[in-house]
């Protein structure tokens, strides 16, 4: 008896929406290379990177994320509006990220479990 993994179906089962202006906006649910694009950004910030630094980077990963969002969009939106994009994005996309301290003071990325 033969058995396979229909990866087709598997993608297709897992659609999340965003609405914003009366318009469904499309979660993509991330590729392996965008995950380690997205932690590549993250590894590069520094340690002490300013709020700026940070929200930039947010801003960046959810237009990843949600390509038919524009940058102008999400800046016009409120701070709250903008975390509850990224908590939604993050958790429906199955990386959200959690960091651990190292016994240096580095700040160590890494996938939640």
């Amino acid at each position: 008896m033969t058995k396979y993994l229909n990866l087709d179906e598997l993608s297709a089962e897992r659609e999340f929406f965003i609405k914003l202006s009366g318009k469904d906006h499309l979660v993509q649910e991330p590729t392996v290379q965008d995950f380690l694009d997205n932690l590549k950004e993250l590894e590069a910030l520094p340690i002490n990177a300013s709020p700026t630094e940070e929200l930039n980077l947010t801003i960046k990963q959810l237009l990843r994320s949600v390509p038919t969002l524009t940058d102008p969009q999400l800046r016009k939106l409120t701070f709250s509006q903008v975390k509850a994009i990224h908590d939604f994005v993050m958790t429906a996309g199955g990386q959200k990220i959690e960091t651990e301290e190292t016994k240096d003071g580095e700040v160590d990325p890494k996938p939640a479990s």
